[in-house]
Protein backbone atom coordinates (compact mmCIF):
# COMPACT_ATOMS: atom_id res chain seq x y z
CA UNK A 1 0.00 0.00 0.00
CA UNK A 2 1.29 3.47 -0.83
CA UNK A 3 2.35 5.77 1.96
CA UNK A 4 -0.28 8.31 2.92
CA UNK A 5 1.03 11.85 2.76
CA UNK A 6 -1.20 14.79 3.51
CA UNK A 7 -0.45 18.44 3.71
CA UNK A 8 -3.71 20.31 4.08
CA UNK A 9 -2.61 23.92 4.01
CA UNK A 10 -4.88 26.90 4.55
CA UNK A 11 -3.05 29.95 5.77
CA UNK A 12 -4.35 32.46 8.28
CA UNK A 13 -4.94 36.00 7.01
CA UNK A 14 -1.36 36.89 7.99
CA UNK A 15 -0.02 33.77 6.25
CA UNK A 16 1.03 31.83 9.37
CA UNK A 17 0.55 28.07 9.56
CA UNK A 18 1.44 25.38 12.09
CA UNK A 19 1.93 21.65 11.68
CA UNK A 20 -0.08 19.22 13.78
CA UNK A 21 0.06 15.43 13.99
CA UNK A 22 -2.88 13.57 12.53
CA UNK A 23 -3.58 9.82 12.66
CA UNK A 24 -5.14 8.35 9.53
CA UNK A 25 -6.62 4.89 9.08
CA UNK A 26 -6.77 3.18 5.71
CA UNK A 27 -9.08 0.21 5.13
CA UNK A 28 -11.51 -1.35 2.67
CA UNK A 29 -15.26 -1.26 2.99
CA UNK A 30 -16.70 -3.73 0.48
CA UNK A 31 -15.39 -2.44 -2.89
CA UNK A 32 -14.29 0.98 -1.61
CA UNK A 33 -10.97 2.17 -0.22
CA UNK A 34 -11.45 4.43 2.81
CA UNK A 35 -9.22 6.94 4.57
CA UNK A 36 -10.46 8.03 8.01
CA UNK A 37 -9.18 10.71 10.37
CA UNK A 38 -10.66 10.05 13.82
CA UNK A 39 -9.35 13.37 15.17
CA UNK A 40 -11.30 15.29 12.52
CA UNK A 41 -14.13 12.74 12.11
CA UNK A 42 -13.46 12.95 8.39
CA UNK A 43 -13.46 10.38 5.58
CA UNK A 44 -12.24 10.04 2.02
CA UNK A 45 -13.53 7.30 -0.32
CA UNK A 46 -12.54 5.91 -3.69
CA UNK A 47 -12.26 2.83 -5.86
CA UNK A 48 -8.49 2.88 -5.28
CA UNK A 49 -6.11 4.14 -2.60
CA UNK A 50 -5.25 7.04 -4.88
CA UNK A 51 -8.92 8.04 -5.26
CA UNK A 52 -9.50 7.73 -1.50
CA UNK A 53 -6.47 9.94 -0.77
CA UNK A 54 -7.65 12.52 -3.30
CA UNK A 55 -11.14 12.45 -1.77
CA UNK A 56 -9.70 12.89 1.72
CA UNK A 57 -7.47 15.75 0.55
CA UNK A 58 -10.45 17.51 -1.02
CA UNK A 59 -12.59 17.02 2.09
CA UNK A 60 -9.80 18.33 4.32
CA UNK A 61 -9.24 21.38 2.10
CA UNK A 62 -12.96 22.19 2.07
CA UNK A 63 -13.20 21.76 5.85
CA UNK A 64 -10.27 24.12 6.41
CA UNK A 65 -11.53 26.64 3.87
CA UNK A 66 -15.10 26.60 5.23
CA UNK A 67 -14.13 26.87 8.89
CA UNK A 68 -11.59 29.59 8.15
CA UNK A 69 -14.18 31.63 6.21
CA UNK A 70 -16.79 31.15 8.96
CA UNK A 71 -14.27 31.82 11.71
CA UNK A 72 -15.19 28.50 13.31
CA UNK A 73 -12.03 26.39 13.00
CA UNK A 74 -11.03 26.85 16.64
CA UNK A 75 -14.54 26.03 17.90
CA UNK A 76 -14.74 22.97 15.67
CA UNK A 77 -11.36 21.64 16.79
CA UNK A 78 -12.29 22.13 20.45
CA UNK A 79 -15.63 20.35 19.83
CA UNK A 80 -13.67 17.42 18.39
CA UNK A 81 -11.52 17.22 21.55
CA UNK A 82 -8.41 19.07 20.38
CA UNK A 83 -6.35 20.91 23.00
CA UNK A 84 -5.34 24.52 22.58
CA UNK A 85 -2.32 26.18 24.19
CA UNK A 86 -0.49 29.47 24.00
CA UNK A 87 -1.38 33.06 23.35
CA UNK A 88 -3.35 34.30 20.38
CA UNK A 89 -0.17 35.18 18.49
CA UNK A 90 1.47 31.80 19.08
CA UNK A 91 -1.44 29.43 19.61
CA UNK A 92 -0.93 25.71 19.05
CA UNK A 93 -3.37 22.84 18.71
CA UNK A 94 -2.91 19.19 19.57
CA UNK A 95 -5.13 16.44 18.24
CA UNK A 96 -6.73 14.12 20.80
CA UNK A 97 -4.68 11.06 21.69
CA UNK A 98 -5.58 8.01 19.62
CA UNK A 99 -6.28 6.00 22.78
CA UNK A 100 -8.81 8.62 23.93
CA UNK A 101 -10.51 8.65 20.54
CA UNK A 102 -10.68 4.86 20.64
CA UNK A 103 -12.48 4.95 24.00
CA UNK A 104 -14.98 7.61 22.90
CA UNK A 105 -15.68 6.92 19.22
CA UNK A 106 -17.90 3.92 18.42
CA UNK A 107 -17.11 4.17 14.72
CA UNK A 108 -13.37 4.03 15.42
CA UNK A 109 -13.90 1.05 17.73
CA UNK A 110 -15.74 -0.75 14.93
CA UNK A 111 -12.90 -0.11 12.48
CA UNK A 112 -10.23 -1.27 14.92
CA UNK A 113 -12.19 -4.34 16.03
CA UNK A 114 -13.63 -5.49 12.70
CA UNK A 115 -11.59 -4.13 9.79
CA UNK A 116 -8.18 -4.92 8.39
CA UNK A 117 -6.72 -1.41 8.66
CA UNK A 118 -3.40 0.42 8.61
CA UNK A 119 -2.71 3.43 10.82
CA UNK A 120 -0.43 6.25 9.74
CA UNK A 121 0.63 9.38 11.58
CA UNK A 122 1.03 12.43 9.34
CA UNK A 123 1.54 16.15 9.67
CA UNK A 124 -1.14 18.58 8.53
CA UNK A 125 -0.78 22.34 8.41
CA UNK A 126 -3.48 24.47 10.04
CA UNK A 127 -3.78 28.25 10.05
CA UNK A 128 -2.59 30.01 13.19
CA UNK A 129 -5.69 31.75 14.52
CA UNK A 130 -6.18 34.48 17.05
CA UNK A 131 -9.06 33.90 19.36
Amino acid sequence: MAKLKYRGTVKSPDGKVMEVGLSLLSYREEELHVIFSPALDMFGYGHSDKEARASFDETLQEFLRYTRNKGSLQDELLRLGWKMAGRATSRTYKAPEFSRLLRQNDQLQDIVNHKDFRKYDRKVELPVLAG
